[in-house]
Formats: C-alpha cells, sequence, structure tokens
C-alpha cells in the first residue's frame, strides 16, 4: 500500500476485513459506545428542523407537519420521533464495534445547522473546510443512510448477497459506499437557488432529495435537495471542476448561486413528493395541502443507485481523494504551497470528523485526482492505472507506489 495513506493510519488502530465479491480491506476502526438498542436517524433532525416555522427553538425541538405516504391527515411532530429506526445501523459482530457505522454521521450533524446557514448566505464565501467537513459528508450520507439503502445493495447482485452469511453486509457497505462517493460529490457542480417569494416555500422528505427537470440543471441530470424553507441544493454530477478558490485569507468552496420563481418552488415540491418513500415534512397543514392530491406508486429507490459518472475502477481509484481535499483546505499557506496533493496528513483524524479509512490490502495508492490552477483547487476523477493487470501509472511517484 502506498506510503503517503500508510502514514496516514499509524495513529489508529488497524484491522484487516474481507469485503464481499470485492477487494481485502484494512479499516481504521472505529470506537464506539453502547450496545443497548439505540433509536438510530436516518434523516437528521437537526436537518428537518430547518423547514419548522418556528426558530427560537433547537432545530431538533421545533415543531413541523409530517404527512405520510398513503394518508390523508397530516400531523404535528419534532424532527427526533420521526425518520428513524431502532438499531437500523448496529453491527451484531465482526471486528467493528456495534455503533461504528452510525458513528459515521455523529460529527457533521452536530455542525449542520450552521454550515447550512453558511452555505446560504450570499453575501459571503462559504470557508471550504466547512463545505469539506459538514456539507459533502451530509450530502454523501443521502445516498447510504436510508432505510432503503439495503434493499438497493441487495438488488446489485442477489445471487451474491443472498450467498454471504454476514448479518452486518449491508451495514459495512453503507461506510464502503459512503467513502466512495465522497470525493464524487465533492467533484459535483454545488448551486443554491432561493426563493424570495414570502408566499412560496420547500418541504422535504424522508431521503432528502429528489430529482427534477429544474433549469439550474442546464439540461443535465441532478439531484435536488432542499436545505431549509426558502432554499434548495442542485448537485450535478461532473467528473471534472474547480472545487475551491483561495481568497487570500483561507480557501473557499466554489457555489453557484440563483433564484427561483414560486412555479419552479412548486415544481420542485411537487418532485419531492413524488420521490418520498415514506413522508413529507412541511413548515405547516397549508403546505402539505398545496402537495399533488394523489401521489403515484412509490418509486422504486434502485435509482438513487450511480449516476455519478464514475465507473467502478474509477471510484475505487479516487476513493481518498476526499481525504486529500481535506488535508489541502484544512491546512494553512496559498494557492501556490508546494504541499504534495498526494498526502493525506495524520491530523486529519484530530479533527472533530472524518470517516475512517477502510484501505485495500491488494492494491496500488492510486493517482490524485487534485491539481492547482492558478488560485484555484481543481477535482478530476478520470481512470487510473494500478489495478491488477495494468501497467505502472508514471504519474504516481515510486514511493507512493504498492510494494
Amino acid at each position: 500500500m502506498g506510503s503517503t495513506v500508510v502514514e496516514a493510519m499509524k495513529a489508529r488502530a488497524i484491522l484487516h476485513v474481507a469485503v464481499p465479491g470485492g477487494h481485502d480491506r484494512i479499516a481504521g476502526r472505529s470506537f464506539g459506545i453502547g450496545e443497548s438498542m439505540p433509536l438510530h436517524h436516518y434523516l437528521p433532525a437537526a436537518y428537518v428542523g430547518g423547514f419548522s416555522a418556528e426558530a427560537s427553538l433547537p432545530r431538533r425541538q421545533r415543531e413541523v407537519w409530517c404527512l405520510r405516504r398513503g394518508s390523508s391527515e397530516p400531523f404535528k411532530t419534532k424532527p427526533a420521533r420521526i425518520g428513524a429506526q431502532n438499531d437500523l445501523y448496529t453491527l451484531l459482530g465482526g471486528v467493528w464495534t456495534p455503533q461504528a457505522v452510525d458513528e459515521i454521521w455523529s460529527y457533521y450533524e452536530s455542525t449542520l445547522p450552521t454550515a447550512i446557514q453558511e452555505l446560504t448566505d450570499s453575501e459571503r464565501p462559504l470557508d471550504a473546510n466547512t463545505w469539506v467537513r459538514t456539507l459533502v459528508p451530509f450530502v454523501t450520507s443521502l445516498f447510504v443512510r436510508g432505510r432503503e439503502f439495503e434493499k438497493r445493495y441487495e438488488a446489485r447482485d442477489p445471487r451474491m448477497t443472498a450467498a454471504m452469511k454476514n448479518p452486518d453486509r449491508a451495514n459495512l457497505a453503507r461506510a464502503f459506499e459512503f467513502q466512495r462517493l465522497l470525493a464524487q460529490v465533492a467533484t459535483a457542480h454545488w448551486g443554491v437557488a432561493t426563493v424570495r417569494d414570502q408566499g412560496s416555500e420547500f418541504v422535504t422528505n424522508d431521503l432528502g432529495l429528489s430529482v427534477a427537470g429544474a433549469r439550474q440543471f442546464r439540461g443535465r441530470h441532478g439531484w435536488l435537495i432542499p436545505l431549509d424553507r426558502k432554499n434548495v441544493l442542485t448537485v450535478t454530477p461532473t467528473k471534472s471542476r474547480a472545487v475551491a478558490f483561495h481568497s487570500g485569507l483561507g480557501w473557499k468552496a466554489h457555489i453557484a448561486r440563483t433564484s427561483v420563481t414560486p412555479a419552479e418552488v412548486d415544481l420542485i415540491n411537487g418532485a419531492t413528493a413524488w420521490t418520498a418513500q415514506e413522508f413529507v415534512v412541511a413548515c405547516s397543514r397549508q403546505r402539505l395541502a398545496e402537495l399533488p392530491d394523489t401521489w403515484p406508486d412509490r418509486p422504486d429507490p434502485v435509482w438513487l443507485s450511480g449516476g455519478w459518472g464514475c465507473d467502478q475502477r474509477e471510484a475505487i481509484a479516487h476513493e481518498f481523494d476526499w481525504h486529500r481535499l481535506a488535508t489541502v483546505v484544512g491546512s494553512p499557506g496559498s494557492a501556490q504551497s508546494r504541499q504534495s496533493l498526494q498526502l493525506i496528513s495524520p491530523w486529519i483524524y484530530s479533527q472533530p470528523w472524518c470517516p475512517p479509512l477502510i484501505l485495500p490490502a491488494n492494491l496500488p495508492e492510486f493517482r490524485t485526482g487534485l491539481h492547482r490552477k492558478g488560485n484555484s483547487l481543481w477535482l478530476e476523477l478520470g481512470p487510473r492505472r494500478g489495478f491488477p493487470g495494468d501497467p505502472e501509472d508514471p504519474g504516481v511517484p515510486r514511493r507512493s507506489r504498492s510494494r
């Protein structure tokens, strides 16, 4: 394994695990606490509270209106009481502690309300460290932490998953897939669309996202993620873009900004309701009453898989580029710093949140997709050599190749 990644693991417990249907991997163990039957939220209560009409209480304690699929009667509730299931992520055996998967989401949830406020503030550029450490993980997690994930995972290869005896296979797959999606989500085009009309407000659903033909996508496939009552995030997959720029005072995230009309809000809310697997949340009964009278059959959640533009080999080759990006934007220095972009610094694990590293035991360290252009930091997710049978990649320093 490449030395720059191995150096990042020195301060962590290293465990060897076998990934079903994949490469053997080494995991940085996450040491959990508590082995009772916890309530696991698949939709963060700190996120749901942003759709409340209240503003004085902490987000988890604010009241929202909820309408369940198949019901015509909305009800008032609090974010902590919905979007959750007992023991959803609890691991039953093996080398990881029981709550290791749930702990992956723990830190960024506490910083999410502030991060969303900073993301929607059009007056100030968004700090890249906030974007990398809180917002990219939040968006990424929407694709792996839902209750529908196990169904999607097992649908990929039913015969293989049926033959696997490990009861934790789906929950461990959440961690593996989360790692591989981080760089892809960061490379996607991000834009915040705001509705200025006082009478228009966004709703959200149990997935926290939908797909819609909004003009902000410029004719391309993308995801709509309602952020709060007045803002929606558009995430459009792309394999190369400038993700951050240096302002002279630090790294800032590239975020596009636009506005939406009340008619577009209605279209987005309709798409959010259609996409819902279980429920829709709004600030008032009236907002829920404005949704279509009848929802079609529950959509197949398989559409949540894929769609990011990378094939499996590219996803594996760039699965540590989020860690490298976190190293750069969290370090002092200018855009002209000579710091190696291949480096994963061990200090990123001393920060409040960092996912566990799950390392392939039989693959080299691949050449990073990070590069500098002027004062901008680019991320490019292209093909890489280094898989069994491939010639060596001349772009990877010899010291970083497999031993």
